[in-house]
């Protein structure tokens, strides 16, 4: 993935993925649970099929910028 990126990790899903030997990388995250997101799971904002969008995007940048 480019710099930037951003990607939802759904439960269940199965992954795998490692920094670049050379370069590494810097990661934040955050862990989401509860009725809201299942909620936004449910109505189709969250979907392993498309794991990032701009409304992924801009939400991760507005709580981002909370913390």
């Amino acid at each position: 993935m480019p710099e930037g990126s951003i990607f939802l990790l759904l439960p269940g899903a199965r992954h795998r993925y490692a920094p670049h030997r050379r370069t590494g990388w810097v990661e934040h995250w955050i862990e989401c649970r509860g009725g809201a997101f299942n909620f936004a799971c449910a109505a189709g904002s969250a979907q392993p099929e498309q794991p990032s969008s701009s409304e992924i995007s801009d939400l991760f940048t507005s709580i981002h910028a909370l913390a």
